[in-house]
């Protein structure tokens, strides 16, 4: 067999090789950009680019797709093509992707640094146990804040015991107040010591610390593991009264009975959620006066209403719906369209410049009626409402909403609940059904009854 035969065979393979090794790299640069923002492609010679807005067709404000596919691994230009332009022309501003409303804040820049400590495994200042489940259970308890304080820190080993006192330098009596002979750590404070164990059994827990040889802050792992509300309460409670009397004991030498511990723990325990209960009883009426805004209402007189919502469709786009309607609820005009967006706020802020595109059209024949638009996505009415526009891209479509607004004085913006938009809410559903659709008056019949509903009584 000639030589250049088996050349070529061994030269298949290793391009083969080749091959697997360039996708194997493309699919780890693959996962690893999805994860981030970095680009992974190389700069091409000879290519001038250096800006994204020559990336972009000006004529017709779209991405320049040959363009970008020459520039960029194909994964990479996907995601390009995926971002939506805007088609203002306001200035780039620095915008902080951690936060919704693109503000950078001190808090949430610390918690991106001990998120990117944690994946690289280094030594952080947060407690790992910061993501233990046992949070959420402690957190959601209706039991004093100052309950909840006193536990946080019983299960940091954060509170001033001789022992946590001397580890500090701190020079102090090391035996406990009360038996004169075991050094006080939070074991001795909460379980070992004879009038805590006192506490716990005549409790309604009934709990024998004699036999329990975990640690205490193991022991309170395993009860709030079980979720059992009133276990909780009772704890945090008996927990917290314990504390209050060894405090007493050392600082003003006043010994409080067990018996008068528990009755002191259960009695601002009840008289707490008696409390509770009244305030939310008074807040009722307040919300039920308040609340004309969560139902539909017909406009005034001379005054038309439309309602818009979104609706994310499996395909990846958005359905976006609204609705015409006169002071008898009668349908004057209703639409739909389908837009590509990355949030479900930034297609609600797309469907208010539909409605004012859409209004442009309504007012030359309706030139004398005020609009009232409603949607019931409360961040972009506040938005336009305040003027203050987060530096996000739906802040941007805000904020030409906004400016809009400010030539339209007939024309405002206001919240409504859920229930109050079902019809604008159901239209941007049938958006793929029948997108980009105008109707006058004859809405599909599925539209027709909830409409009919609006208008009944109750």
């Amino acid at each position: 067999m000639p030589s250049n035969v088996m050349f070529s065979k061994s030269q298949d393979v290793v391009f083969k090789m080749i091959d697997f090794a360039i996708q194997k790299r493309l699919a780890a640069q693959l996962v690893a950009y999805q994860a981030g923002h970095k680009i992974w492609s190389t700069k091409i010679n000879g290519k001038s680019q250096e800006y994204v807005e020559e990336l972009i067709l000006p004529l017709s404000k779209s991405w320049n797709k040959n363009l970008v596919s020459s520039l960029f691994y194909p994964f990479e230009a996907q995601q390009i093509f995926n971002i939506p332009i805007t088609d203002t022309d306001y200035p780039d501003t620095f915008c902080w992707p951690k936060t919704k409303d693109g503000e950078y804040t001190v808090k949430s820049g610390y918690q991106v640094v001990q998120k990117w400590q944690r994946k690289e495994q280094a030594p952080t200042t947060s407690n790992p146990m910061e993501e233990n489940p046992i949070w959420k259970t402690l957190w959601q308890q209706k039991i004093p804040p100052k309950y909840q304080h006193l536990i946080w820190r019983l299960l940091h080993n954060a509170l001033p015991v001789t022992d946590n006192l001397q580890k500090k330098g701190i020079m102090c009596n090391p035996l406990c107040p009360r038996c004169n002979a075991k050094i006080k750590d939070i074991n001795h404070v909460f379980k070992d010591c004879i009038w805590a164990q006192q506490v716990w059994f005549a409790s309604a827990l009934n709990i024998n610390f004699e036999k329990l040889r975990t640690s205490f802050i193991d022991w309170i792992h395993d009860s709030f593991s079980q979720n059992q509300s009133d276990t909780v309460e009772l704890i945090s409670s008996i927990c917290y009264h314990i504390w209050k009397a060894r405090n007493l004991l050392v600082f003003q030498q006043k010994n409080i009975p067990v018996l008068e511990i528990l009755e002191q723990a259960c009695a601002n325990l009840r008289e707490y959620k008696q409390l509770q209960q009244k305030d939310s009883t008074k807040a009722r009426p307040k919300t039920r006066q308040s609340s004309n805004d969560l139902n539909w209402s017909p406009p005034p007189a001379n005054t038309l209403k439309i309602n818009v919502d979104a609706h994310f469709h499996s395909d990846g786009h958005w359905g976006l719906g609204w609705i015409v309607r006169k002071r008898d609820g009668s349908c004057l005009g209703a639409a739909t369209r389908v837009v590509r967006a990355r949030t479900p706020i930034e297609a609600e802020a797309l469907g208010l410049i539909g409605v004012m595109q859409y209004i442009d059209n309504l007012q030359n024949q309706h030139q004398d009626m005020a609009i009232i638009v409603e949607m019931d996505v409360k961040m972009v009415v506040d938005a336009v409402k305040t003027k203050h526009y987060p530096r996000v891209y739906w802040g941007k479509i805000a904020q030409k909403g906004g400016e809009w607004l400010s030539n339209h004085p007939n024309v405002s913006v206001n919240w409504i609940g859920r229930v109050g938009n079902r019809v604008a809410h159901n239209l941007a559903k049938w958006a793929l059904v029948e997108p980009n659709k105008n109707w006058l008056s004859n809405v599909p019949p599925q539209i027709a009854l909830f409409i009919q509903n609006d208008i009944r009584p109750g």
